[in-house]
């Protein structure tokens, strides 16, 4: 019975859902749909022209929306089906209709380089500067992904050239970030500032200088670009070629008048970037036109490690927080360790005698490391070598007994390797420390993970590629 009953629980279900679709014949073709619009919608994505005129026919809303506002114009245009915008447009459709993102019909024509269509709809009342939600404009669009023809159609359409998005980038920005030169002389050609500046202070030549582009370098400083504006971080275009390690820019920008003496604090200039971030190429053509390091050391970094050190018969599991300074690499910290689980040693109570106990063990020490760059990779990545040394202060008790082990203080020397990505410092190393009455080797391997943390003294920040 109860088989019986889920089998016609099925049957019914099929039945109402065959009954609650609806069909059109076309041509001797059958098509079944639920909702009109949501069939038109299809339809426009799909380009199906003639499915599209019988639902209009039928006289399904031209302007039907998904539940994010999205219209079948819309679908149609970012799919690049031109006679189904006619087709739409002709209905009625409304042209500059925006859904919860924004992203109009014209803006999704832009997204995707569809030319004819993005034409067409401007020329039936599209507004050629509409904006998405980050204030992108379809000119930024087109910059930003060199679609040429589009630019040029926009322009010629009167699109505002120097109308900036939310975070102060206009279209020259665009196209100075992704390298598109044959735009960025469109634009300026058409009006756009050579020396406009985003809500950060970057101007496209600083772009430029910092993504490696030196064309757009040449031809901005052809045109008369201020070589040594700063941004809100008194970065100048110098400053973010040093930070890229961008050598052939470099000689560009020296060779245009860039100050090689700009102090970008009191303690950060030129040259130390050139320290933190070049290759010994580009410190000797800084030093050859007069650039020197300050002497001031630089404490701009945060640290915070999780670390051990074990080997066959010990474990000891911490962590530590200290400061790095840059100019010299030294870092000092703060640290903590303790055995996870006590560990049977030896104590002498007479040559002759020994007594066994379970012993847990911690320390406290205080570290200093020197870091040695043995590779620069790039801006976020290198190794080397680092030495150091630990003043630490060992304590523990025995488990089970009122007597309490030594407590003593202990030199611990330290060195091995290290590798940074971004602010992630992974180091591996070795350390001797020698722990009275252990029968444990004081050799020991060292591991350590932490962070790096640039504080706000130390911002060598580049420009953010753009939102779109």
């Amino acid at each position: 019975m109860v088989r019986f009953g889920i089998i016609s629980l099925l049957v019914l279900f099929q039945l109402s859902v065959l009954y609650s679709q609806n069909s059109i014949t076309i041509n001797d073709s059958t098509y079944y749909y639920y909702d009109a619009e949501t069939a038109l919608m299809n339809a426009a994505a799909d380009g199906d022209t003639l499915l599209i005129k019988v639902f209009l026919d039928l006289g399904t809303n031209v302007n039907a929306e998904t539940w994010e506002g999205v219209t079948p114009l819309m679908y149609a245009a970012q799919e690049g089906h031109l006679r189904a915008v006619e087709i739409l447009l002709d209905a009625g459709a409304d042209v500059n209709k925006k859904p919860a993102n924004q992203i109009d019909a014209l803006l999704g024509a832009c997204i995707a380089g569809h030319v004819y269509i993005a034409d067409t709809l401007i020329l039936n009342g599209a507004n050629v500067n509409t904006r998405n939600l980050d204030g992108v404009s379809p000119l930024m669009y087109a910059a930003a992904f060199d679609y040429q023809v589009l630019a040029d159609v926009l322009i010629f359409y009167k699109a505002n050239i120097n109308a900036s998005d939310n975070f102060g980038n206009e279209a020259i920005h665009y196209s100075t970030f992704y390298g598109n030169a044959y735009i960025t002389e469109l634009l300026i050609t058409s009006g756009a500032r050579i020396d406009a500046t985003d809500l950060q202070g970057f101007t496209p030549l600083m772009i430029a200088a910092q993504n490696g582009y030196p064309e757009l370098v040449a031809y901005f400083i052809d045109l008369g670009a201020e070589v040594n504006t700063t941004n809100m971080n008194n970065y100048s275009a110098l400053s973010l070629a040093l930070i890229n390690r961008q050598s052939g820019i470099v000689e560009q920008l020296l060779n245009a008048g860039a100050d090689v003496n700009h102090k970008i604090s009191e303690n950060l200039n030129q040259y130390d970037l050139a320290e933190l971030y070049g290759n010994s190429h580009i410190r000797s053509s800084l030093r050859e036109r007069g650039a020197a390091a300050t002497q001031k050391i630089r404490v701009d970094h945060f640290i915070m490690d999780f670390d051990m050190n074990f080997n066959g018969k010990d474990f000891m599991l911490g962590g530590r927080m200290g400061l790095l300074e840059s100019k010299y690499n030294v870092q000092l910290t703060l640290g903590y360790q303790t055995r996870p689980s006590v560990r049977s040693v030896l104590y002498e109570a007479d040559p002759n005698t020994y007594y066994q106990y379970w012993e847990s063990r911690s320390l406290v020490d205080l570290s200093v490391n020197k870091f040695f760059v043995l590779k620069k990779i790039n801006i976020e990545q290198q190794f080397g070598a680092y030495a150091g040394l630990k003043g630490a202060y060992t304590y523990g008790n025995f488990r089970g007994s009122n007597q309490k082990p030594d407590d003593r203080f202990l030199l611990i020397p330290a060195g091995g390797i290290y590798f940074d990505y971004n602010i992630l410092r992974v180091k591996l190393g070795y350390e001797y420390l020698n722990l009275k009455n252990s029968k444990a080797s004081p050799h020991r391997i060292y591991i350590g993970i932490g962070m790096n943390i640039g504080t706000k003294a130390f911002q060598s920040k580049l420009k953010d590629e753009p939102r779109m």
